[in-house]
């Protein structure tokens, strides 16, 4: 009897792990433990060229230089302004009314230059899925990571916020349940830093709810990578997986069928 009992439990350890491995690999490990908020984020690195810069001083001896050629080439400037009226515009109007500090005013007050600058401190970028699949509507989801730039929701950007801990938050105002949400972020830090922040990640709801928030980086270094281009060896590990399941629910319920026989023949 025993031994009976001792044969039982392993093989309904084995069927188990088999079914929890197969609901990850299915990607259904989630929703079978009744989490009923999740986030996942992918982190990726963003390189740019080593000369991507924007320098002021640079931008505005260019520019003066460029116009003094102009103004001397002009024809109708010439004629219009006169030698000395020309004269003084080439050297004097020109490098004042174009230097560096007024450049570098233009760059921080044009918005999408601005942009376009603050990319060169942009070193990494996240794709986020935020899903509700609870059954209730979830007000003002919120997501804390760390080093965030700049954030948005199709297109639009988010509100990005400081807090005194160190960490930045972006708020979502509603999902209703089964409602999937994806946001694009960037960050000041590489993804190796921001993967040794890994418990910064959070994600929460309106009413002390706390979800769970996954950190994924693209990589081929870990052992099964091959599985995410190798959609017939992830079939295969399935398929061995379900029959090992199989297996152990089967033998368990020979040995039950077995246990329950004997104890009807000692009876008898």
């Amino acid at each position: 009897m025993t031994r009976t009992i001792f044969f039982s439990l392993v093989s309904l350890a084995i069927a188990a792990t088999c079914l929890a491995v197969l609901t990850v690999l299915t990607g259904r490990w989630d929703a079978l433990r009744g989490v009923p908020l999740t986030g996942q984020i992918v982190l990726n690195d963003i390189a740019v060229p080593a000369d991507y810069v924007i320098d002021p001083l640079v931008i505005s001896d260019e520019l003066v230089a460029r116009m003094q050629k102009r103004s001397e080439a002009d024809l109708a400037l010439n004629i219009l302004l006169g030698e000395n009226g020309n004269e003084l515009l080439r050297d004097r109007a020109i490098p004042r009314l174009v230097n560096a500090g007024v450049v570098r005013r233009m760059l921080d007050e044009m918005e999408g230059l601005g942009t376009v600058i603050a990319f060169g401190d942009y070193h990494a970028f996240g794709r986020v899925r935020v899903t509700n699949r609870g059954e209730d509507v979830l007000n003002t989801v919120a997501l804390v990571m760390p080093e965030i730039a700049r954030a948005e929701r199709s297109g639009e950007p988010l509100e990005v916020r400081a807090h005194e801990n160190g960490l930045m938050s972006v708020a979502l105002d509603t999902l209703d349940p089964g409602e999937a949400a994806e946001i694009a972020v960037w960050f000041t830090s590489t993804p190796d830093a921001l993967l040794a922040q890994e418990d910064s990640f959070g994600l929460g709801a309106l009413g002390a709810l706390r979800g769970e928030m996954h950190v994924y980086r693209p990589s081929t270094g870990w052992n099964g990578a091959e599985l995410q281009v190798r959609p017939w060896a992830r079939w295969i590990v399935a398929a061995v997986l379900s029959a090992v399941c199989v297996a152990a629910l089967a033998t368990l319920a020979l040995l039950i069928a077995g246990a329950i026989r004997g104890r009807r023949v000692s009876r008898a």
